[in-house]
C-alpha cells in the first residue's frame, strides 16, 4: 500500500527481493532551505520471487536533543576523587609523563624504564634472587622473566643456581651491567630536576614523605 512520508530528512530505502519495483513519492529531499519535492525513481530487479522486503529508514534534519540524568549537584562533593582531578589520577599522569621522558633517554642504550629499574635493583644488592627482584619491582612471573631473558642477551646480567639451594636462580650484573652506573643515574636526574623545577627543596622532600606514606596505606 503507498507510505506517507514527511517531507523532511533523508529518506533511504534498502531493498531486497528478486523483482522490478516501482517506488513513487520517493527520493531524497534537501536538508536546508524548503524540502524539495521527492523524485520518483523504480529500483530494477532480476529473477522474479514470490516476496519482497522494502525496509524504508527517515532520518530527521533536526538534532537530537538528549537530556542528561545525571545530578551534578550530588557529584559536586566528590570532585577530589574524580578525574581529571582526583590525586590517584594526577599520580599515574605523572608517572607516565616520567616514563615517556625515560624511554626517550634510554632509548639511544637500547634500554627500557624496566631495564632500569632492574639495573638499579642489582646495583644496590648484586646477586639477589629473580624473585627478590620481583618483589621489590612489585613484579612477578614471565614479565620480570622475559626482562631477565632480554637483559641476558644485551650482556647486561648473567643467570647463576645458588649453591645452597639449586632451585634458587640469581641475578648478577656483567661487567657491561656495572659500567651502566656510570652512564644512566646522570641521565635520569636530568629528568628528575625538569619535573621539580620551580618546587623548592623543603617541598620535595615533603612529597616525597607524602608519597611513601600514601603507598604504606595502600599496601
Amino acid at each position: 500500500m503507498p507510505v506517507p512520508l514527511p517531507n523532511s530528512g533523508i529518506v533511504e530505502c534498502l531493498i531486497t527481493g528478486k523483482m522490478p519495483v516501482p517506488l513513487p513519492n520517493l527520493g531524497i529531499v534537501e536538508r536546508a532551505g524548503e524540502p524539495a519535492e521527492p523524485k520518483p525513481w523504480s529500483y530494477p530487479l532480476t529473477s522474479p520471487k514470490k516476496h519482497l522486503t522494502l525496509i524504508i529508514r527517515t532520518r530527521s534534519n533536526k538534532p537530537m536533543v538528549t537530556t542528561s540524568t545525571v545530578d551534578r549537584t550530588n557529584l559536586a562533593q566528590w570532585h577530589d576523587v574524580l578525574a581529571p582531578h582526583s590525586l590517584g589520577y594526577r599520580i599515574k599522569l605523572l608517572a607516565q609523563l616520567g616514563s615517556r621522558r625515560l624511554q626517550e633517554g634510554l632509548e639511544p642504550f637500547g634500554l627500557t624504564p624496566f631495564h632500569w629499574l632492574v639495573l638499579c635493583c642489582l646495583w644496590q644488592e648484586d646477586g639477589l634472587p629473580t624473585s627478590s627482584i620481583g618483589d621489590k619491582l612489585q613484579q612477578v612471573g614471565g614479565t620480570l622473566t622475559g626482562v631477565l631473558d632480554r637483559m641476558e642477551e644485551r650482556g647486561l646480567v648473567r643467570r647463576e643456581r645458588d649453591t645452597r639451594d639449586r632451585r634458587i636462580w640469581r641475578i648478577w650484573l656483567t661487567d657491561s651491567g656495572t659500567q651502566m652506573q656510570e652512564v644512566l643515574p646522570p641521565l635520569v636526574a636530568v629528568i628528575r630536576d625538569r619535573a621539580v623545577e620551580g618546587i623548592p627543596e623543603a617541598d620535595r622532600e615533603l612529597f616525597s614523605k607524602l608519597i611513601d606514606q600514601a603507598i604504606l596505606n595502600l599496601s
